[in-house]
């Protein structure tokens, strides 16, 4: 799992991350968020990448809560990750998750983001 804490490190990590398509999804949200005068802010946003080995448990250590206690705000599934993002306070602060699309991943949090995807269906 990675987690990088603040755009900095989001910026900084972004050339380490592999992958085209997660690379882009990454891309997109730093431009997103440049609008957001917290954007610098270390405590702004978390962003996580998981690996497929990664159990259910450390991700909740991670996000500091349990995952499957409560919905996400926004869920994206994209060709090769499901992209999750939790929004923690009023000014927008908060998490993305990015769960690859992998049989190896924990069968619970591919079927919560399934579940989250068909809450969030208009």
């Amino acid at each position: 799992m990675q987690v990088y804490e603040g755009m900095a490190s989001v910026r900084d990590a972004r050339c380490l991350i592999s992958g085209a398509e997660l690379g882009a999804i990454i891309d997109r949200r730093i431009d997103e968020l440049l609008g957001y005068p917290e954007f610098d802010e270390p405590s702004f946003v978390r962003v996580i990448v998981l690996d497929p080995p990664d159990a259910l448990a450390a991700l909740n250590g991670a996000l500091g809560f349990g995952l499957f206690e409560r919905n996400c705000d926004v869920i994206e599934s994209h060709c090769e990750w499901f992209e999750l993002t939790l929004v923690l306070s009023d000014d927008g602060a908060g998490m993305i998750v990015f769960i690859p699309k992998n049989p190896s991943i924990d069968l619970s949090l591919l079927s919560y983001c399934h579940t989250q995807m068909e809450l969030l269906l208009p």
